[in-house]
């Protein structure tokens, strides 16, 4: 008679779970995530440039690629698999150029967390510079046929940028690589040690959005770790190479 009685109130408990969720949202919203995506900031080594558009990628809740372009400023409705992890990537485009990404990691980067009940009204999430690493570094060890939410991923979208350190300056696939191989440690993040000054007469806008500038004696000043280094301008790419804390000179200029 107990075991009757404990399985009938089982089962009223699970009747009035199903009641609430349905009279909070439709069954539909227990798989499904609606999010209101919101196109990040301009970061301050960008704010001399045109109107940005972003490529933003994800994965819907059937788990199928989608894409959309995004403007400054705007915001994207999302349906995501309700509580799967995911890195979305956006990239920014500019003159034609692919500049390094933004990003969000679902659903840590949502505004608020998750209620205890699902609702039929979107959460939101920002896109931002500091998830976009370590969302392209998710994506790439996502090619290599490996779960990235096996790792702290996220550590990688609190890596203190400034006093000359930008996490652009390891390539994401060496991260990647590092972090499979158990041999990924903060330390090989690379300080910038060059110091370049920018040609005249261009507003130059580096890959990186995290890009050190200073300015002296009314010209612009980029600090630089070891590696090769991009700049735009309006019909023109400029490109650095660093080498021992030095820029190797002259600097590669090209027309597009």
């Amino acid at each position: 008679m107990f075991r009757l009685k404990k399985s009938a109130a089982r089962g009223a408990a699970y009747a009035l779970l199903i009641s609430v969720l349905a009279a909070s949202c439709s069954l539909d919203c227990l798989f499904v995530h609606d999010i209101i995506l919101a196109a990040p900031g301009r970061p301050r080594p960008w704010r001399g440039a045109h109107a940005l558009r972003y490529r933003v990628a994800w994965r819907d809740a059937e788990g199928f690629a989608r894409s959309a372009l995004v403007g400054e400023g705007e915001e994207i409705a999302l349906r995501l698999k309700r509580g799967a992890p995911q890195a979305i990537l956006a990239e920014p485009l500019w003159e034609g150029q692919r500049l390094f990404p933004a990003g969000a990691l679902y659903p840590r980067d949502l505004e608020a967390p998750p209620g205890d009940l699902p609702s039929l009204d979107p959460d939101r999430m920002a896109l931002s510079f500091a998830s976009g690493y370590a969302a392209a570094v998710a994506a790439i060890m996502e090619e290599k046929g490996v779960d990235p939410w096996g790792f702290p991923i996220e550590k990688l979208a609190s890596v203190p940028v400034g006093a000359g350190k930008d996490p652009w300056d390891l390539p994401p696939w060496k991260a990647a690589d590092a972090i499979l191989g158990g041999t990924f440690r903060a330390s090989a993040f690379p300080a910038a040690r060059a110091a370049f000054a920018l040609p005249d007469g261009a507003e130059w806008l580096p890959e990186s959005p995290f890009c050190a500038f200073g300015d002296e004696g009314g010209g612009r000043i980029s600090s630089l770790a070891d590696g090769l280094h991009l700049f735009f301008a309006e019909g023109l790419t400029l490109a650095v190479r660093v080498e021992g804390g030095r820029a190797r000179l002259p600097a590669a200029l090209f027309k597009r």
